[in-house]
C-alpha cells in the first residue's frame, strides 16, 4: 500500500501567489506575441513589401516581445529564490538534478507548469525534489 502524507501548508504563500501570477502573465504575453506576428505576417502582402501594411500588429508584437523579456527576467529572479521548506530546492526553477517521482508533473507539461497549474487549480502540489505535498492555504 502507498502511504499518502499529509499536505503540509507552505511557510510563505504569498510567495507562490506571486510565482503563479508572474507565470501566469509571462505565458499570456508570449501569446499575444505570437498572435499578433500572426496577424502582422498575415495582412501583409509579402514579406519584403509592407509599404501599405497596418503597422499595429508589428508594434504590438515589439511591445509583447519587451514584456515578455522583463516578466520572464523577474519570474527566474523569483523562481530562484521561492524555496522549498524542506530540501530548500527552488519552486518554480528547474534544476538539473534529480526529480522525485512523487513530484507534480501533468502529461505534455513540464515541472513548473504543472506546479503552476495545480497550484491554481487545487491549491496543492508536491515538490520536484523531494516529493513533500505542500498546500497553499494554513
Amino acid at each position: 500500500m502507498v502511504s499518502r502524507q499529509r499536505a503540509r501548508p507552505h511557510p510563505q504563500p504569498g510567495r507562490l501567489v506571486v510565482g503563479i501570477a508572474l507565470d501566469l502573465v509571462c505565458k499570456m504575453f508570449a501569446l499575444t506575441g505570437l498572435i499578433a506576428l500572426g496577424l502582422a505576417l498575415g495582412r501583409a502582402r509579402s514579406l519584403t513589401d509592407w509599404s501599405d501594411a497596418d503597422h499595429s500588429w508589428g508594434l504590438l508584437f515589439l511591445a509583447a516581445l519587451a514584456a515578455y523579456i522583463l516578466c520572464a527576467a523577474w519570474r527566474s529572479y523569483h523562481g530562484r529564490r521561492t524555496l522549498c521548506s524542506l530540501c530548500r530546492g527552488p519552486v518554480f526553477h528547474v534544476q538539473r538534478s534529480a526529480k522525485s517521482r512523487h513530484a507534480t508533473k501533468w502529461p505534455g507539461l513540464g515541472y513548473r507548469t504543472s506546479i503552476v497549474l495545480s497550484l491554481f487549480f487545487t491549491g496543492r502540489y508536491q515538490c520536484m525534489y523531494c516529493g513533500t505535498p505542500f498546500r497553499l492555504k494554513k
